[in-house]
């Protein structure tokens, strides 16, 4: 994203009744540059604009961040994830630990599964696809000889992978909860990988109908 509107974001979270001069003083632009940051900002969904009518003068626009908006300004979510896992490790056996990832697994999944009874496979692993999408996968399945591939050529994870390799098991158990199936990792990005595989075995996909 562009600085300027980076900047913009902060001072709105900060400030939610920001108006255009009070966000052009503070960053020592001129309105008119300003306001062309604030209608791009405004079109992708990113702020909320609220006029103000005064008791005199002419309306204002105030304006206030989404939560789309708020997702871009600086986190640590992968921090405070690294922390939880190490307290975790230091009093959960590694039985615990797998269980752990598949209630979180079945959290994600929901009623998908559910509702997916009776479908075809592709449109299981095409809702699949959907599903890790949501959750910032990149992925994409093929048919192959033997079964189904299902590759993830991103990882939201990767930071915490570093220091928690065992994080791998999360979306394996995401992709058997929702197949029913049991599903093997072939390649993985944190070995050098290009993508991590995921192997969908024929003599598995009975349990997808």
């Amino acid at each position: 994203m562009d600085s300027s509107r980076l900047q913009i974001l902060r001072i709105i979270n900060e400030h939610p009744t920001a108006t255009v001069n009070y966000i052009a003083e503070a960053l020592g632009l001129a309105p008119i540059s300003v306001r062309y940051h604030l209608n791009l900002l405004e079109r992708d969904t990113l702020i909320g604009v609220k006029k103000v009518r005064g008791p005199i003068g002419r309306p204002y626009n105030t304006y206030q961040i989404t939560d789309h908006g708020r997702e871009l300004l600086p986190h640590s979510y992968d921090r405070l994830a690294e922390r939880m896992l190490s307290e975790i490790k230091q009093i959960a056996t590694r039985e615990q630990i797998e269980t752990m990832f598949r209630s979180i697994a079945e959290i994600i999944v929901g009623d998908r599964a559910r509702q997916l009874a009776g479908s075809t496979v592709q449109e299981k692993i095409d809702s699949l696809v959907e599903l890790l999408g949501a959750e910032g996968f990149l992925a994409q399945w093929e048919q192959v000889s033997g079964g189904y591939l299902l590759k993830e050529y991103n990882c939201p994870y990767q930071r915490v992978r570093q220091s928690h390799p065992e994080i791998c098991e999360l979306d394996k158990q995401i992709i058997s909860t929702l197949l029913k199936a049991p599903v093997e990792l072939d390649t993985c990005l944190a070995n050098g990988d290009g993508c991590c595989t995921y192997h969908v075995q024929s003599a598995s996909l009975i349990n997808l109908q």
